[in-house]
């Protein structure tokens, strides 16, 4: 296994040590389409990608700056989660699909829109009750970061 570089499929990504696993994360930190496209098919493509390359790559990826390129991996991400949650069935606090629910949740685009969007995935049948609770979470972030911004500025 070798980690992805410029160029690669992003389909064939995996990393095993920790200088790829830093090298995929300063990758995917990269604030261009390409860039992004081959974290996230790292992110949600492979079943061997452990918590430690997620949470690094996650981070890197996700960036609250970057926001004009993660419009569509709101969609993905509530497209992937059900699938990461029934492939990767491990539970616990230190698991892969809480991590991946967690980390890679579209903060940077909270909006109304975005609302719309959680609302309808979680009234969209029945989910696994730790799904529920994490996408519920996310929801009372965004929620909360939309009441912030409509408050009146301080003189």
């Amino acid at each position: 296994m070798a980690c992805f570089r410029h160029g690669d499929e992003p389909g064939g990504a995996s990393i095993p040590a920790p200088c790829d696993r830093r090298s995929a994360a300063c990758r995917a930190a990269v604030p261009d389409v390409a860039h992004k496209a081959a974290a996230w098919a790292l992110l949600a493509g492979s079943q061997d990608l452990g918590v430690e390359t997620l949470a690094e790559v996650a981070s890197a990826f996700a960036q609250p700056e970057h926001a004009h390129l993660l419009g569509p991996y709101a969609d993905r991400y509530f497209e992937a989660l059900p699938q990461v949650w029934a492939a990767r069935d491990e539970g616990g606090p230190g698991s892969f699909r809480l991590a991946f629910g967690q980390l890679l949740f579209p903060y940077p685009l909270a909006s109304p829109e975005l609302l719309a969007r959680i609302d309808a995935f979680l009234s969209d049948g029945a989910r696994y009750p730790d799904l529920t609770r994490v996408v519920t979470e996310g929801r009372d972030v965004v929620e909360r970061a939309l009441r912030s911004r409509a408050l009146p500025d301080r003189p």
